[in-house]
């Protein structure tokens, strides 16, 4: 028998802060749960609630976004006392701030602010670069019933949606509502969407059959990182694989790279200026290849590091203008030697698996 988005929402997630399934309650049940003060604070458009019990806490659906945030909770009539908030909440609600005020925002090109500050679209040049690229993590994902997109935005680029093509569901899980809501309305019932926290992950153990995060872990706060990768690990499925694309910290090989970059003479650029460049900063901290094999060994996981891009944005403008001849040769080399140019790489794709055996896993790159 199918479910319906709501009870396959709920029969998925689990309690944040207990960790025990949740029950699905429509609108019109709303007041015989909620205390009175939740029932009057509940947001416009609550179409439904994910309720637990034991965390005294129901969870409101919102026009197709479940909030599973601390601030998105409703206290049940039996009340119960919450864990204390993790990590560093500050860092997080800054970030989040960053992309629901400018980052997922639309441009005048039709884009967001975050993808006209770090990316190109386009069929020339870097935009063919990038476009193909983002293809990369799609050898790692096999299918399944659930693929979690780990601070999904969006979905800023249309290559990403390939991630979820051999999946039934895509679960989006992001802090922006905006991107959330707008994922929900484009995919439909392919999706299935929550605001939920990556260092407190609203899911069972072992839950997806396969795991993305793109550029993600590098804006959780630094002391977090760890925990949140973990988090990732955890709700992965025994032989399916976790795939974070992320900046990499340069060790020697990338900085004399860039140092030999810098001096390399500029050359003319066809158009795709980055917009925003006015944007307040956005926290970010990268961590080198020696953090993400010691990760690696600390969850059990086989890990690789590939590389995803060898060069930025700048970089590649500067060295072929927008030759898209060339960005094919950098394409084809890097599909080449993906673990060899890994350590001068401005942007990484690393794989963790999980496996389904007893059998030691390998961690490369």
């Amino acid at each position: 028998m199918n479910q319906s988005p709501l009870q396959e929402l709920a029969s998925l997630a689990r309690c944040p802060y207990t960790g025990d399934r949740l029950q699905a309650v429509p609108a019109d049940a709303f007041a015989e749960h909620l205390t009175a003060e939740a029932f009057r604070q509940r947001p416009p458009e609550t179409s439904a609630a994910l309720i637990s019990a034991a965390a005294g806490l129901a969870f409101p659906v919102v026009r197709g976004v479940a909030r599973f945030l601390e601030s998105d909770g409703l206290a049940l009539r039996q009340g119960r006392d919450l864990p204390a908030p993790i990590g560093d909440s500050a860092t997080r609600d800054a970030v989040q701030s960053w992309y629901e005020d400018f980052g997922w925002q639309p441009t005048d090109d039709g884009s967001c602010g975050d993808t006209a500050l770090f990316s190109q679209q386009g069929h020339e040049g870097h935009g063919f670069y990038e476009a193909h690229s983002h293809l990369r993590p799609l050898e790692h994902l096999v299918g399944g019933a659930y693929l979690l997109d780990a601070a999904s935005g969006p979905i800023a680029h249309p290559e990403y949606l390939a991630y979820s093509w051999y999946h039934r569901r895509r679960v989006c899980v992001d802090l922006s509502l905006a991107a959330l809501e707008t994922v929900s309305a484009r995919l439909g019932a392919h999706a299935l969407c929550l605001r939920a926290d990556l260092r407190r992950l609203p899911f069972a153990d072992d839950s997806f059959q396969g795991v993305v995060s793109g550029y993600t872990v590098q804006h959780v706060a630094a002391q977090d990182q760890e925990g949140a990768l973990a988090e990732l690990y955890r709700v992965l499925a025994p032989g399916h694989r976790l795939c974070v694309m992320t900046n990499l910290a340069p060790g020697l090989p990338a900085r004399l790279l860039r140092a030999l970059l810098r001096r390399w003479p500029d050359r003319p650029a066809a158009g795709g200026g980055a917009a925003g460049d006015d944007a307040a900063p956005l926290y970010c901290h990268l961590q080198n290849r020696p953090w993400w094999r010691h990760q690696g060994r600390r969850l059990g996981a086989g890990l690789e590091i590939r590389t995803l891009r060898l060069l930025q944005r700048d970089e590649f403008r500067k060295l072929f203008a927008s030759s898209t001849p060339a960005a094919r040769r950098v394409l084809a080399c890097e599909a080449a030697f993906p673990r060899l140019l890994a350590p001068f790489a401005e942007y990484g794709l690393v794989t963790l698996a999980k496996a389904n055996s007893e059998a030691l896993p390998t961690t490369s790159g």
